[in-house]
């Protein structure tokens, strides 16, 4: 086992030497993957989703099953998602728009005809969008530091030898090499200036500045298929549970271009994509102590994910030396990995007061223990150094949710709600690279928080009911183009690699319809 450090201005660029080549997973991933974002029925969302202590909607049983003993009838919902993403990165806006199905339930109830005890017993089956990872991103900007330098800097120490293909042997198949280290190498971003040590053709050329371009896009969702079931105790406790299965499905294309002072060019493509599957276990329940107020709880397990990772990349250069120009051109093969993730417990919190007739408010809390998610593979022998980074890097969130509904007139509701979420990760975060990691997307962004304001309106005409909802929803980060760690072997005299405010304006339409038998 060897271990490498680069720093950058007194920050560390750690990198782990392990068994295999393998595209690993770090904390980033394992964040996008386990947190979800405000999505379900329209009368859920319009009211900020603070619905945990009053159930009655098919997408109460996302945060407290318990909501499944409040129902007197059984009910068949569907709801339609139209979402229009403007991403905005040092003053450049981009905007990718989509529509999906958000939620299909069913709730089946059977009246036990009492008074006392188990009055009644519902069970349900529903499907729910828990997010969507869909959004393009793009910026330009001036900064006197090259990635070439972070290419060679991650290579020292490796003998020149191991990164080029020669008879009988594949660079890429050698388990103590990182990908990038063969792509720069082969591309000339650096050379070789003694034996084992490499210098930057940025610093070759007496640095200088650079102009970069970058532009990703991110694709996919996290969805959640649940049967509930639970009851109603003498119209004072309702209780309920549900047995989750979980799908997601992410990738990433990111292209990282720049060009230096002597006109020299490095085009750096990306290419990732996990796919996984999961288990959750939700318990919950409200009680009625009297008639206006109600109070609700619930707990979630941690998801348990099992992911599958791909990734593969190409970089494409011209060097100038001499005055005279060459052109480069390499592409890695495809790797893969499964890794198995732990998503944070949840455990929230609620109160209901409930107006008669004439509506509600709801207020929500939620805690998620972020500093307990676990990534485990059994390629990677340093599942605990893994652990470490989690507990010293990452945020247990909060989560406050607020929305009220007034009934103007029997049929007709009207809502409002909002909510805020605190950040999952530390202002200070970086991200962990692995000496024989294959995967050369170096960028991360920290979590600085979200927060949403929703509103929507209902109507109602017998069994029959039609609810419309906006939900406009922000995210804020603070996004890496490479690592910023802490101590060093390898020190990069004035390198500082400043972060880029990445702000996520998500618009919602929803558009539910529901019937009552």
């Amino acid at each position: 086992m060897k271990r490498i450090i680069v720093s950058i201005m007194g920050l560390s660029f750690t990198l782990l030497a392990l068994a295999q080549s393998m595209p690993f997973m770090n904390n980033y991933d394992a964040t996008k993957f386990s947190s979800t974002e405000l999505n379900g029925t329209a009368r859920f969302m319009a009211v900020g989703g603070a619905m945990s202590a009053l159930g009655g909607d098919a997408s109460t049983l996302v945060y407290n099953p318990g909501g499944i003993g409040i129902y007197r009838s059984s009910e068949m919902t569907l709801s339609l998602n139209t979402h229009w993403t403007n991403t905005t990165m040092a003053g450049n806006a981009q905007r990718y728009v989509t529509a999906n199905l958000s939620n299909v339930g069913y709730i089946g109830y059977w009246d036990l005809k009492k008074e006392k005890g188990l009055v009644n017993f519902n069970f349900g089956v529903a499907y729910n969008r828990m997010k969507n990872f869909d959004r393009n991103a793009a910026y330009s900007r001036n900064k006197n530091y090259s990635i070439s330098q972070i290419l060679a800097a991650s290579t020292q120490g490796v003998d020149k030898v191991d990164l080029v293909s020669s008879e009988g042997y594949d660079p890429y198949n050698n388990p103590d090499i990182a990908w990038r280290s063969i792509l720069g190498y082969c591309s000339y971003t650096f050379d070789d200036i003694s034996d084992n040590t490499y210098t930057s053709h940025f610093d070759e050329i007496g640095r200088g500045n650079v102009s970069d371009n970058v532009y990703f896009n991110e694709r996919g969702f996290v969805d959640e298929y649940a049967i509930s079931l639970g009851g109603n105790v003498s119209n004072i406790f309702y209780w309920g549970m549900s047995f989750v299965c979980n799908y997601m499905d992410y990738s990433l294309k990111q292209s990282y271009y720049e060009s230096m002072a002597d006109q020299s060019t490095i085009e750096l493509n990306n290419y990732y994509r996990a796919i996984g599957t999961g288990f959750t276990y939700k318990l919950g329940f409200i009680v009625k102590p009297i008639n206006w107020l109600r109070i609700g709880a619930s707990f979630h397990t941690p998801t348990w994910f099992a992911v599958n990772s791909y990734n593969y990349s190409d970089i494409y250069t011209k060097i100038y030396t001499g005055g005279t120009s060459a052109n480069y051109s390499i592409q890695s093969p495809e790797e893969g990995e499964r890794a198995y993730v732990n998503s944070p417990m949840k455990a929230i919190a609620g109160l209901g007061f409930v107006l008669g007739k004439f509506g509600f408010v709801g207020i929500d809390y939620q805690y998620a223990n972020y500093r307990g998610m676990e990534i485990q593979s059994s390629s990677r022998m340093d599942n605990v150094t893994m652990k470490n980074i989690i507990l010293s890097e990452m945020l247990d969130t909060h989560t406050v949710r607020l929305g009220v509904e007034i009934k103007p007139i029997e049929a007709l509701s009207l809502r409002i709600g909002g909510g805020y979420t605190t950040p999952c990760e530390s202002f200070n975060g970086s991200r962990l690279y692995y000496d024989n990691d294959t995967r050369t997307d170096f960028e991360y962004y920290n979590d600085n928080g979200s927060y949403n304001i929703t509103a929507g309106v209902g109507y109602r005409i017998g069994r029959h009911a039609i609810d419309l909802a906006y939900v406009y929803q922000v995210n804020m980060a603070n996004y890496y183009e490479f690592s910023n760690p802490s101590s060093s072997m390898y020190y990069i005299s004035d390198l500082v690699v400043d972060p880029i405010d990445l702000r996520s304006v998500r618009n919602q339409i929803v558009l539910s319809y529901g019937i009552r038998f």
